[in-house]
């Protein structure tokens, strides 16, 4: 029957997305035969993404996570041997082995599909720095178990809660501390050359990226120029239509008046007719009832006679 930790190395083997569905599916298939682990497994936290981060370091770049651990037990093996000149040489090549590592680990991230924010880079750098400043945490960074990232206080680094099995670090013996007496040149040159390495395939990477993302820009500047000419033509186009309406409107405002001066001048001549008609009807009226007059007066002769 597997144990807490055989459990825990699966789930936090995972990625990110799958370890709660799959912690959840463990405790119950574990339920019935064994209560006290299932609970166990159910409590297991999922990692944060720098620690995730770091958990697929010791999976998949052990050697990587090997030469920081190694630096780091020789930085503190030489604490009491080395004068203030070389300690600072050597905490300058720790902190660019862990930057080129970290951004190592920013490319591994992306290569099983995760992406990793600039905050989370650092808190995997801090992580880093942490396993080489405290040997506890080393071990903690060593068992491949992290739920958290590691941040260094003052000379300490607080392991509360950061190992999803705290057993596994006073389980875990500790490396024995390489000493620097007698081919401390020849350790200094190899650490600056694996730094070297480091840095160099951090570069590299960086120029991947970089040229990656200089090509979509070129795609896309070149998607927004087509697009642009695109939208320029439209604009002529629409332009041209609007001369033309504006010149159609024009020559309809034109009618327009043309129509209202014909309007005035037919006004005008129907109430002149209505005029004229008016004295026809009248000087109709006066010729019917001079006739009338003269008929009636015509009746009357006749009569007398």
């Amino acid at each position: 029957m597997a144990d807490l930790t055989e459990v825990a190395e699966e789930l936090y083997g995972l990625p990110p997305g799958e370890f709660t569905a799959a912690r959840n599916a463990r405790a119950r298939a574990l339920k019935r035969e064994d209560p006290d682990l299932a609970r166990a497994v159910a409590r297991l936290a999922k990692p944060s993404v720098a620690a995730w981060t770091v958990n697929m370091m010791v999976r998949h770049r052990g050697d990587q996570v090997r030469e920081v651990l190694d630096l780091g037990a020789q930085l503190r093996s030489a604490q009491e041997d080395l004068d203030a000149a070389q300690l600072r040489d050597l905490s300058r090549q720790r902190r660019q082995l862990t930057a080129a590592v970290a951004r190592q680990g920013k490319a591994l991230a992306a290569e099983l599909g995760q992406r990793l924010s600039e905050p989370a880079v650092e808190q995997v750098e801090q992580t880093l720095h942490a396993a080489m400043t405290d040997a506890a945490a080393a071990q903690a960074v060593r068992s491949g178990l992290l739920v958290t990232g590691l941040t260094v206080r003052g000379t300490s680094v607080d392991l509360t809660g950061a190992v999803a099995v705290p057993a596994v670090i006073e389980q875990e013996p500790v490396p024995p501390p390489v000493s620097l007496r007698g081919s401390r040149a020849a350790q200094e040159r190899r650490r600056a050359e694996e730094a070297a390495r480091a840095a160099l395939a951090a570069a590299e990477q960086e120029v991947a990226e970089s040229r990656a993302y200089a090509e979509k820009a070129d795609k896309r500047r070149t998607e927004a120029g087509d697009h642009l000419q695109a939208l320029q033509a439209r604009a002529l186009q629409l332009r041209a239509e609007l001369d033309e309406l504006r010149a159609q409107v024009a020559a309809r405002e034109h009618d327009l008046d043309r129509l209202r001066d014909e309007l005035a001048g037919a006004e005008e001549l129907r109430d002149r007719a209505a005029a004229r008609a008016e004295e026809a009807r009248a000087d109709l009226a006066e010729a019917e009832a001079e006739v009338a007059r003269l008929a009636q007066s015509r009746r009357r002769a006749k009569h007398d006679r």
